[in-house]
């Protein structure tokens, strides 16, 4: 019988002879940096990073980590990771499998987000659920979703319409 040792040369030699075939993919990236509307409706096995112009519409689902940018930006498919977004007007409307992170002129917010939800706008508006907590640094706050822990908002206006499961701590005008 054959020893372990004698088959590690065959398993190294295997692994730089066929692993290189494979199809990884660890980030898709595409680039907008002009001025145009751009439309994608790919889904995407792995994380995606988008950077738009004027404005940029996601409608196909991330299974991994999403990070967008644009002058309006609109994600209408499920993102399985984290979003990370950035924009003068923001709309999110599907699932978020992890934890949203936004800054923004206009945050809103219509879908279910699984963990926390970090918000820097001049107005926000989330709609939905929130797994665990929700923090938001706003002029203008309408917080109407359900929200699994803490919220912590500093805001010049707030107004929180639904179940929140923990402590709410506010700093608003």
């Amino acid at each position: 019988p054959l020893s372990m040792n004698q088959f590690k040369p065959i398993i190294i030699l295997f692994l730089f002879l066929f692993i290189p075939w494979v199809n990884a993919q660890a980030l898709t990236i595409e680039n907008y940096n002009d001025s145009r509307s751009h439309v994608v409706t790919n889904d995407t096995d792995d994380d995606l990073l988008l950077m738009g112009g004027e404005s940029v519409l996601l409608e196909g689902d991330v299974n991994g980590d999403l990070i967008i940018w644009g002058g309006t930006v609109k994600v209408t498919g499920n993102v399985e990771g984290n979003v990370y977004a950035f924009g003068g007007d923001i709309t999110l409307t599907d699932m978020i499998g992890k934890s949203l992170y936004v800054v923004g002129g206009t945050v809103d917010m219509e879908g279910d987000v699984i963990r926390d939800v970090f918000v820097a706008a001049g107005r926000v508006g989330i709609r939905g659920s929130v797994g665990e907590d929700v923090n938001i640094a706003g002029g203008e706050v309408v917080l109407d979703a359900m929200v699994g822990d803490d919220v912590r908002l500093t805001s010049g206006t707030a107004k929180l319409n639904n179940t929140i499961g923990g402590d709410v701590l506010s700093a608003s005008g």
